[in-house]
């Protein structure tokens, strides 16, 4: 048993030994220029053309990249490119991915793609780039959603209350102001009988 445990030990201490490569240093100089024109992602296309693959979308993660609140961008189908990845790309973080993302679903449309597009197309030139205004409005945007899907329960089952409230109060007081207004005219209705009947005339 001791003899194992020192083996492990052993085998252990030359792991620890071992220089990890980092992703740089695994590339080729081919590769790294795949890589950099994004060439290597040209493949991806076939995935487009049979549909699996949407061209403009939120870029599909693995499970321990996902931002928080992810189901946000399961609301728009998964693209080859998005707004993450021409705000940043791989310089942004799980957490600023999700914003921009999120931003994206909320203000998806045809300018906005068409944006998203030519930036594409400039990628490769230009290399990723970390956009502090578009992140700072994606922040922004994300707190705001992020405090009416909070706020929106609360808010309605208040102004439920104050409209049900505000209903019976109405209703009371058009029941007691009819009641009151039927016994005025009562009362008056009794005071005209009163003086329309005859003087009695002495004998």
């Amino acid at each position: 048993m001791a003899r194992k445990r020192h083996k492990a030990e052993e085998i252990v201490a030359k792991l620890r030994q071992v220089e990890v490569l980092t992703a740089q240093g695994r590339l080729s100089p081919i590769g790294r220029f795949l890589r950099f024109t994004r060439l290597d992602e040209a493949p991806q296309l076939f995935d487009v053309l049979r549909g699996d693959l949407s061209l403009i979308g939120p870029r599909p993660l693995l499970p321990a990249d996902l931002p928080p609140r992810a189901f946000i961008r399961l609301a728009a189908p998964p693209g080859l490119t998005g707004w993450a990845q021409v705000h940043g790309g791989k310089l942004v973080s799980a957490q600023e991915k999700g914003e921009l993302d999120g931003w994206y679903v909320r203000n998806a449309g045809l300018l906005v793609d068409l944006r998203i597009l030519w930036l594409t197309l400039r990628a490769p030139f230009r290399g990723d780039r970390r956009d502090e205004a578009v992140l700072r409005l994606a922040r922004m945007d994300a707190a705001l959603a992020a405090g009416a899907d909070a706020q929106t329960p609360a808010a309605y089952a208040a102004s439920s209350a104050a409209s049900s409230a505000a209903s019976s109060a109405a209703s009371s007081a058009t029941s007691q102001g009819a009641s009151q207004g039927a016994s005025q005219g009562a009362s008056k209705a009794g005071a005209l009988s009163d003086d329309s009947a005859p003087e009695p005339h002495p004998a």
